[in-house]
């Protein structure tokens, strides 16, 4: 194992000259048992606010202060301590921590039925945490605190950055849009209208510029490109399914939204299922610069190579996985899924009707669903919906009213007022 005793000497003499450096260091940093001991009484005595100096050490653990002092001599000053001794004892401890994790995970390729792309990933994200120095903290913050301010003023001169929201006024003004590093769930039962919902969203989104990934695990491209053409050119879907009904205006308005349609940066995936495809591809796209938000419809449908684990587990590890990957390119990432069984007495949803939802709930940093009344007539042309933000790790909750155009699959935020306005629709 990795360690220096005579370093660990010269760290525990300084820290009984100045206790207050202990708090840059961790148990985890000393190996011999000696120095460990008086660290953790050092912690102890400090959360209690007592006095710490080599007498009261001495009272406490029984130690002879002739050992204490020779630790005391092995530091030539205390000025060094936090600029080079801390920071040398606490580059062993990386070391041996990623020793640690390299013989874990090779004991892993061994057993894992994992995809191997998956078990990679995984491995960067360890390393990278092993590559963290609680030294640099302190000096890490001031220039994080420093860089926030100055993000802050050139927003408020700017005005508010409005691209990655969704078009959606009411709830843009709940949510101020998507945010990168952030894992947003969308859920809802089935055929209220998750795909639809997320598809507009993508639609938007790549109108302002973004490229946008949609991965669709439940329907193919084609399907998801009809239902395109209906909502953006306003033909009822049923009759784009079933050609022989278009009459020829119809053709030109789909022409003609399909040309438009053709330049958006919005790329479609109905191949990719697995975890390990799904952070490939997009891992694949983020370097090509190409990659500005992903929406994956839907959750329950990922699947882990070699599995193994119960799903409750595997949906943990998936949703895992989709928080570090989105902050890892800087996207936000939109996962649609499923409620459980519970939430079919169809009361307003939350977070507890969540499939599998300790994880879901615990991963995601906002949570949406979406919920039509029992009551409503699935017949409208416009069904009233409810767009309910039931979690917001850095902003408020609450719910906005919308209205879906089933034949269009589009939501709205009011009800065209003219039989005009309203016919263009259908």
């Amino acid at each position: 194992m990795i360690s220096d005793l005579t370093l660990e000497n010269a760290v525990i003499g300084g820290l009984l000259i100045d206790p207050s450096k202990a708090m840059l260091l961790s148990e985890s940093d000393f190996v011999y048992p000696d120095n460990r001991k008086i660290f953790c009484a050092m912690l102890d005595m400090s959360n209690k606010k007592e006095t710490i100096d080599v007498l009261t050490i001495h009272d406490k653990l029984k130690i002879g202060t002739e050992r204490l002092f020779e630790k005391i001599n092995s530091i030539h000053s205390t000025t060094n301590l936090k600029d080079e001794y801390i920071p040398r004892l606490r580059k062993i401890t990386q070391k041996r921590n990623l020793i640690n994790l390299i013989e874990s995970k090779r004991e892993e390729l061994y057993v894992s039925e994992k995809d191997i792309t998956e078990i990679c990933y995984d491995l960067l994200e360890s390393i990278k945490s092993v590559g963290i120095d609680a030294c640099e903290t302190e000096w890490n913050l001031g220039t994080s605190i420093k860089t926030l301010l100055e993000e802050l003023e050139e927003s408020s001169k700017k005005g508010a950055d409005e691209k990655l929201y969704l078009g959606l006024r009411k709830l843009d003004y709940i949510l101020a849009g998507l945010h990168k590093t952030d894992l947003t769930i969308l859920a809802a039962r089935p055929s209220v209208g998750k795909t639809a919902f997320s598809f507009q969203m993508a639609k938007t989104l790549a109108e302002k510029g973004n490229n946008v990934l949609y991965i669709s695990i439940e329907m193919s491209d084609k399907e998801l490109l009809k239902r395109l053409l209906s909502t953006s050119s306003g033909i009822n879907s049923n009759r784009i399914r079933l050609p022989h009904t278009l009459k020829p205006e119809d053709f030109s308005k789909i022409v003609t939204s399909a040309s438009e349609l053709s330049s958006l940066p919005l790329y479609i995936d109905d191949k990719s299922s697995l975890l390990s495809d799904i952070i490939k591809k997009c891992i694949e796209m983020k370097e090509s610069g190409k990659l500005d938000v992903v929406i994956i419809d839907y959750l329950q449908l990922i699947r882990i190579k070699g599995g193994g684990d119960n799903r409750d587990q595997q949906i943990g590890s998936i949703t895992r996985s989709l928080k570090a990957l989105s902050k890892e390119l800087n996207v936000p990432i939109v996962v649609l899924s499923q409620l459980n069984r519970k939430a079919e007495d169809h009361s307003k949803p939350s977070l507890s009707n969540l499939r599998e939802s300790g994880s879901i709930e615990q991963d995601a940093d906002n949570v949406v669903f979406l919920h039509i009344d029992k009551n409503t007539s699935r017949t409208d042309t416009y069904m009233p919906i409810e767009v309910i933000v039931a979690k917001q790790r850095n902003g408020s909750v609450g719910y906005v009213e919308m209205f879906f155009h089933a034949k269009c699959f589009r939501f709205i935020e009011e009800i065209p007022e003219t039989p005009r306005q309203a016919t263009s629709l259908i």
